[in-house]
């Protein structure tokens, strides 16, 4: 069998790469959005976290983008917010 030709392996690392930063943009997106939706709910962490199952100091390092949730935090935000897991991972509208 034949090695992969290296222009091939680089294509490969580029989209797995490309994947990467999608999956991380979109977790920042889901802190934006989740901490946006808090607060005009006029929501705290607890208020966020104790539904979705996730502890409020988690919460707070979620909305604050100093933690990267897991997919399963990030779905328990989302229903706790009574919004969709996309709603939460759709990056956030610029303000003109």
């Amino acid at each position: 069998m034949n090695a992969p030709r290296p222009a091939i392996s680089n294509r490969l690392h580029d989209l797995r790469r490309a994947r990467e930063l999608v999956i991380v943009i979109s977790k920042q997106a889901a802190c934006h959005t989740a901490k946006t939706l808090a607060n005009e709910a006029e929501w705290r962490e607890y208020d966020v976290g104790n539904p979705a199952g996730v502890d409020q100091n988690a919460v707070s390092l979620i909305e604050n983008a100093r933690s990267n949730p897991t997919i399963i935090a990030i779905e328990g935000i989302a229903n706790a917010l009574e919004v969709r897991i996309t709603d939460l991972l759709r990056p956030p509208r610029r303000r003109s």
